[in-house]
């Protein structure tokens, strides 16, 4: 409410206002960063009154705020104040200063054309996905900000932590100026924790900070969310079937075999096989016996066996619902009739 307040008070002040030379230090600042910002007037008399209660400031344009905080009288024409330049606020746009000075009345200074919005230094911006687990082949997809990734030679991309490299992507393709595409393997033995990921080229080097997280060995048996779509069938149907798991990383398991159970009360009522998607997704194709009671739910076993002798397991409890089969035609007797005969 405060804030509203605040917002209300620039735009339908009515006081006394004041034009005067003020400068910001620093008076240019890029998109998305946080600046200590110090105001100095000629002539503002900030604190003639000795009693200013609150000091608010605002970065204007065509008469819009699109930056505003409360700062801190420093003398009788210095402001000090922390400005956050919003990814709203456009690069290359001068903007104007709008200082508040509350005490016995209202008083406003203003300067036109006060701070220049910049372009934020080449960074990464996002990486995903964000993590994987030793041994893991993953495909991310590196997003930046302020980059070019396709002037210059194809970009490099590594991992490192405590200044040090310890593993590196493949570029698969150059998306755009600021994304691409790289194949990357956790190495068996990488240490756990988060990573910073740079992407260069004889241009440029862009490092974002800890974008990337190493898992570590993956665990055996994992109880994780999974959905089947769809997740209940009827006595007797052929359904295909999509398994779709949240932080399941069913790639960590390379070149594995994929068996699929569906049990009740630790007894298997369905054994089959299925095919790894991607990192969350298997596909499997099954029919619904017709003695699986209605109403029943059964729980979700998958386990992923590698080449390497290691076994992972998946379980989702009560996953698959045996429902009631729609209404139908069982069948027609006789099934057939020749021209003009009445059956």
């Amino acid at each position: 409410m405060k804030k509203l307040l605040f917002f209300s008070v620039f735009m339908l002040l009515t006081a006394v206002s004041f034009a005067q030379t003020m400068r910001m230090t620093p008076d240019s600042g890029a998109q998305g960063s946080q600046l200590a910002v110090t105001i100095v007037g000629t002539g503002t008399h900030f604190s003639s009154s000795n009693n200013a209660s609150m000091i608010a400031v605002a970065l204007l344009k065509s008469g819009q705020t699109y930056a505003s905080a409360y700062g801190s009288l420093v003398n009788d024409s210095t402001v000090t104040v922390s400005i956050s330049v919003s990814n709203s606020m456009q690069i290359g746009t001068y903007y104007d200063l709008l200082v508040q000075v509350t005490d016995t009345g209202v008083h406003t200074f203003s300067q036109s054309a006060a701070f220049l919005v910049t372009a934020p230094p080449p960074s990464i911006r996002s990486v995903s996905p964000s993590s994987a687990y030793d041994s893991q082949i993953v495909t991310v997809t590196i997003a930046g900000v302020s980059t070019n990734f396709l002037q210059g030679p194809t970009p490099e991309v590594s991992f490192f932590r405590n200044g040090v490299t310890d593993f590196y992507g493949t570029v698969d393709s150059v998306i755009s100026a600021t994304s691409i595409q790289a194949s990357v393997t956790v190495p068996a033995n990488a240490a756990s924790g988060s990573y910073s990921v740079v992407v260069s080229n004889s241009q440029y080097s862009d490092t974002g900070k800890s974008l990337f997280t190493a898992l570590g060995q993956a665990p055996t048996t994992q109880h994780v969310p999974m959905q089947m779509i769809p997740d209940s069938g009827y006595p007797g149907e052929g359904l295909s079937v999509t398994i779709v798991g949240n932080g399941t990383h069913f790639n960590a398991t390379t070149n594995a075999s994929v068996n699929i159970t569906l049990e009740q009360e630790d007894t298997a009522v369905y054994t089959g096989t299925g095919f790894i998607t991607n990192d969350s997704t298997i596909s499997m194709s099954f029919v619904v016996r017709s003695s699986f009671p209605l109403n029943n739910y059964y729980d979700l076993y998958i386990e992923l066996a590698d080449d390497n002798g290691v076994d992972r397991t998946f379980i989702r409890d009560s996953a698959f619902h045996i429902v009631p089969a729609p209404p139908s035609i069982v069948s027609v007797n006789p099934s057939s009739a020749y021209d003009s005969q009445t059956v």
